[in-house]
């Protein structure tokens, strides 16, 4: 079962059944991101390896290993060997850009 992160919601737990691995690069240990106000509306999962994210509502496309673009599917080897990851920009400090 995946490990549920902090910014889950308190209260009744999900109905939404766990993903087994990432839909990208098929690694287990998931983390639980979020949880829909909405009950069993959708449950919002991360990728610990390759730090794909999505909800448990999108399609299979986005959600299943099974159905996932296969050009666009990782596995570790395409992780370890990956030249650089980007670093997240810094915030824009103008006014009106966000």
């Amino acid at each position: 079962m995946a490990e549920r992160a902090g910014a889950e919601r308190a209260g009744a737990e999900p109905t939404v059944p766990d993903p087994a691995e990432c839909p990208r690069c098929a690694a287990p240990g998931l983390a639980r991101l979020a949880v829909s106000p909405v009950p069993d509306a959708w449950v919002v999962w991360a990728c610990r390896r390759c730090s794909y994210s999505w909800r448990s509502s999108e399609p299979p496309l986005n959600s299943s290993r099974a159905h996932y673009p296969g050009q666009f599917r990782l596995v570790a080897s395409d992780i370890d060997s990956a030249s650089e990851v980007p670093a997240v920009p810094e915030r824009s400090q103008l006014p009106g850009i966000l």
